[in-house]
């Protein structure tokens, strides 16, 4: 029997923003201000990062500090919208995975515990979506949105040939009437 290659490899699924918010603890819009690399080479356990949040749409207070990882390509200075879960029980879902892919995530979990932030960035570091902050007024911020995390028909989204971009305005809309959870 012969198996196409995207049988043997570990695929992420897409997921609709709401059971991204439904299942995340902090759902987050943060700047950059510290982070280090945890590990060196092959030993290397991501990064962890904290951000001084500037809109909270699920979990922290406004202008709290906040302590995520571990995804390691994130910039120091940067607005991001996080969307995080604990650590400890990170969130991802997939179309198919392989053996190989999840012994070395069980390898992962026992060599870097002792070096996780307190939360994760959910679905692979999909997640973490930049955010540019060019107007005064943060509800026009323009999100960089992640296609693997769909979003639903209402939201009004601009396409160009590299991109998906939301303001953080229309995900608040969305966000509001379960912020209260």
């Amino acid at each position: 029997m012969v198996l196409p290659l995207w049988a043997l490899a570990t695929i992420p699924a897409p997921v609709p923003l709401d059971d991204l918010f439904s299942a995340a603890d902090q759902v987050l819009l943060v700047q950059v201000v510290e982070g280090r690399v945890l590990g060196p080479g092959e030993n290397n356990c991501g990064a962890r990062y904290v951000g001084t949040v500037k809109r909270s749409f699920k979990g922290m207070p406004n202008a709290s500090h906040v302590e995520f990882g571990p995804h390691s390509q994130l910039r120091l200075g940067v607005y991001y919208l996080l969307f995080l879960t604990k650590s400890e029980t990170p969130y991802e879902r997939y179309v198919s995975t392989n053996s190989g892919h999840l012994n070395a995530k069980a390898e992962y979990a026992k060599r870097c515990k002792g070096f996780m932030a307190p939360y994760a960035i959910m679905h692979f570091g999909s997640g973490a979506m930049i955010v540019n902050d060019g107007d005064s007024n943060v509800d026009n911020w323009v999100v960089n949105w992640r296609t693997l995390i769909t979003l639903p028909k209402s939201v009004k989204v601009k396409e160009t040939r590299t991109h998906f971009l939301v303001t953080v305005g229309e995900i608040a809309k969305v966000l509001k009437p379960r912020s209260g959870e």
